[in-house]
């Protein structure tokens, strides 16, 4: 048996290449460098905030310090997942020790990762609890804009989130179709082209109005006062912020009445 690839029965340890776990915590061999977890001072049986095919996330406190994390629990009886954990810890043990370690800086784009331990046939991962949900849901609550993805937002977003908008009122769908992951979700705002209506269902003036507001460089979209002087907003009358008020009450109270 190669014991760089094996869980250690007698010694109750998984030992993968550089690294060995154990009940706890983890060790990087031939270095010194460790992370201790103590199970007993953890909170168990947490609210379960992520579930997946190799396991699942649950919320849980460091007790002595009140330290808000999140255990992610995964099975190693599969080959596959043993190998995807293992280059997960690689990464979260060599980032976090590069801000433990004099002369090493933490890499800021990951969460910090607080050890790693073995429990019931399982290696749990200890790290930063994330209150800010799912990035799928940040993604939609962001409307897709290219340059919030990328990390740069501007008053030109707020126009094409009102394209966004628009086009989901006239369609009844939302403009992007639905992705199986958040990566797919950020790849196709940033690399297919914006969203646009057929003239052949919609007003060339509407889908105009639309190709104004959703342009992926923020520089190339209208700007509101263009867009007030557009013939879409001429035509419908809402050429400022009163009449635009008018036209939608009265619009509602049209539908009142039927």
């Amino acid at each position: 048996m190669n014991l760089n690839d094996s869980f250690i029965a007698g010694a109750g340890a998984y030992v993968k290449g550089k690294y060995a776990i154990t009940p706890t915590g983890v060790v990087m061999k031939g270095t010194g460098r460790a992370f201790s977890v103590e199970p007993e001072e953890l909170e168990w049986g947490g609210a379960v905030i992520g579930r997946g095919a190799s396991g699942c996330v649950t919320c849980s406190r460091h007790r002595p310090t009140g330290t808000p994390l999140a255990l992610k629990s995964i099975n190693m009886h599969d080959k596959a997942k043993r190998e995807q954990t293992m280059r997960e810890i690689n990464a979260l043990f060599d980032s976090s020790v590069r801000g433990v370690w004099p002369g090493w800086l933490a890499c800021p784009c990951l969460v910090t990762f607080y050890g790693a331990f073995l429990r019931d046939s399982a290696v749990v991962l200890a790290l930063e609890f994330m209150d800010g949900g799912s990035l799928e849901n940040v993604i939609h609550q962001l409307g897709s804009i290219p340059e919030r993805v990328l990390g740069s937002v501007a008053y030109s977003s707020d126009i094409w989130s009102l394209g966004l908008v628009l086009m989901e009122a006239a369609t009844g769908v939302y403009p992007y179709p639905k992705h199986r992951t958040c990566i797919e979700m950020i790849q196709s705002v940033l690399e297919s082209p914006p969203p646009m209506l057929s003239s052949a269902y919609f007003s060339p003036e509407f889908c105009e109005f639309l190709q104004s507001c959703l342009q992926k460089q923020p520089l190339d979209r209208a700007s509101a006062d263009v867009l007030l002087e557009s013939p879409w907003l001429q035509r419908c009358g809402a050429v400022n912020l009163e009449s635009a008020v008018r036209n939608v009450r009265e619009w509602i109270e049209a539908l009142q009445k039927e």
